[in-house]
């Protein structure tokens, strides 16, 4: 269910650029992410993306599945770039607030 959720949701996006490395790749997704109303900033390694203001907060504790969507989501924007990124895991509310992607 998340991953179609995830699926529809990226396909209803403007498709994002071919990256020209790893590194274009997140900041794609990145931007991609904020364009989508998060407050999303990749690592200066290029290794994560942290996630904050998430316009579902609110909705979190009773449907968690909404962070596995979240986690498809960024899986299928890296994997339009044409790179090699993939989410190695989603690390829900890794602070107060914030859920972070590691790559």
């Amino acid at each position: 269910m998340a991953e179609d959720a995830a699926d529809r949701w990226a396909r209803a996006l403007p498709v994002l650029p071919q990256a020209d490395s790893p590194d274009d790749a997140v900041a794609e997704a990145t931007e991609a992410l904020n364009r989508l109303g998060f407050q999303a900033v990749a690592s200066p390694l290029g290794d994560a993306i942290s996630v904050t203001d998430c316009p579902y907060a609110d909705l979190v504790a009773d449907n968690p599945v909404i962070c596995d969507i979240h986690a498809s989501l960024v899986a299928r924007l890296l994997a339009q770039t044409g790179q090699p990124v993939t989410v190695a895991a989603m690390d829900v509310w890794a602070r107060p607030g914030m859920c972070i992607a590691r790559l």
